[in-house]
């Protein structure tokens, strides 16, 4: 009886979760228009669509994560390494600077420009993507030095911070589109030599107000604003797009995709690093990838890897319970309560004190009136009487005499057996007359 209890239980509760799954499962899922950046995350803004693609616009190559060593080779000089306290130059020997290899910027910042002797220094285009883009000052010249030497890079992002749009002599302001009519001009983009594309949920974008004369405007929306610009840099060159969204997983998917097909088609067909951002407080560069990605960007190593880690799980799995000698089997112990019961009985018995037993006898009948009824039994009376009669649908009669036999027998100093016995029937009938 038990056990079936139990079981019913158990499939209570299996079929009140499964029913919560399925109720779960079925309710339409919440749309989160949330901007994060993630390329991971499948929200319509994020850029998990972008990502997964990525590799196809750049057939053969590598498509990556940028780390900070990726850049490495552009700070290490025959002069020593870079030193923090230049703010605004790299360290170098004079006797190396041309000074037509000044870059503009603003008044305020300029970056001479070191060529660097040096046949291995890699070929990569950068992909630069973020609410902000920032790079600390090592960063952003060293991005600079790569740039110079015939590398190219693509920065969707609502603005870049300092000092890298200083050296590159931008300014940006980010709008958010309020009114409808402002909605579908800001909203109309125009790349260079290609027909304008409508978009629809853009929420905000930046116009570049400030760049270089040597910049050329690339991107255009419905006011006539620079939404893009495009910065020479030696044989390289940095192109800013100040509307992210348009690489949205939303925009990807239900709208025209051509102006983000054709940014990406703008850089060349070799390896491509992105990054959120590049930054460094150190005054030399530091390693910045884990022993994780390492793995993971060597096929051999990760199949060894994970072949390992669930070596070691099935290890555990089937080795966690230790051996142990056989466990004795116990008998049930006995009730013996009756037994018990049975020798106290005996024992009044063989003492033949039937008062005391008549006494005790009647008191287990009165707490039997107090639990079953809730009677009082402490004032025995006409109302006692009444009550107990009207609760057990006994006649009063029979209530009194049973009372009565009890007063007038208890006061002898000997009890007989017949005596006790009659109290005993009465009692009997009380129990199975009464309700």
């Amino acid at each position: 009886m038990i056990k079936k209890g139990i079981f019913f239980v158990v499939l209570a509760i299996f079929l009140l979760l499964a029913g919560s799954i399925i109720h779960r499962a079925m309710q339409p899922k919440a749309v989160y228009w949330n901007e994060t950046f993630g390329h991971s995350n499948k929200g319509p803004l994020e850029k998990y669509i972008l990502f997964s693609e990525f590799k196809n616009f750049f057939p053969g190559k590598t498509t990556r994560n940028l780390y900070v060593e990726d850049l490495e080779s552009y700070l290490w000089y025959d002069t020593g390494y870079y030193n923090s306290e230049y703010t605004d130059a790299i360290a170098y020997d004079e006797s190396f600077v041309d000074e037509s290899l000044e870059m503009e910027g603003t008044a305020a910042h300029k970056v001479l420009i070191q060529p660097v002797i040096d046949e291995d220094i890699q070929q990569f285009n950068v992909f630069g993507f973020n609410n902000n883009y920032e790079l600390s000052n090592v960063n952003s010249i060293a991005l600079l030095h790569h740039l110079y030497h015939g590398n190219h890079a693509l920065v969707a992002a609502y603005a870049i911070g300092e000092p890298l749009n200083s050296y590159l002599g931008l300014q940006s302001n980010t709008t958010y589109i309020a009114s409808l009519e402002d909605s579908l001009k800001a909203q109309n983009l125009t790349l260079e030599g290609e027909k304008s594309v409508q978009f629809s949920r853009l929420q905000r974008y930046s116009t570049i107000t400030q760049y270089p004369d040597s910049a050329k405007v690339i991107l255009k929306n419905g006011k006539d604003e620079a939404i893009g610009v495009r910065v020479k840099i030696g044989s390289g060159s940095l192109t800013f797009i100040g509307c992210p969204n348009i690489f949205s997983n939303y925009q990807l998917l239900k709208e025209d995709r051509t102006i983000a097909s054709n940014l990406l088609s703008t850089l060349p067909n070799k390896n491509t690093y992105w990054s959120r951002s590049l930054y460094t407080n150190s005054n030399a560069y530091e390693k910045q990838r884990s022993i994780m990605d390492f793995i993971h960007n060597q096929e051999s190593l990760t199949w060894a890897f994970y072949t390992f880690l669930f070596s070691i799980i099935g290890f555990f799995l089937f080795q966690i319970k230790r051996e142990q000698r056989a466990i004795p089997i116990l008998k049930r112990k006995q009730n013996i309560t009756l037994r018990f019961a049975e020798s106290i009985a005996n024992l009044y018995i063989l003492k033949e004190n039937n008062k005391e037993l008549f006494v005790n006898k009647f008191k287990f009948f009165l707490e039997q009136i107090r639990n079953k009824y809730n009677i009082d039994t402490n004032k025995i009376d006409a109302y006692f009487f009444e009550n107990l009669a009207q609760k057990s649908q006994l006649k009063v009669s029979l209530i009194e005499y049973i009372f009565n036999y009890y007063t007038t027998t208890s006061e002898k100093s000997f009890v007989s057996k017949d005596e006790f016995l009659r109290l005993n029937k009465l009692l009997q009938n009380f129990k199975n007359d009464g309700i």
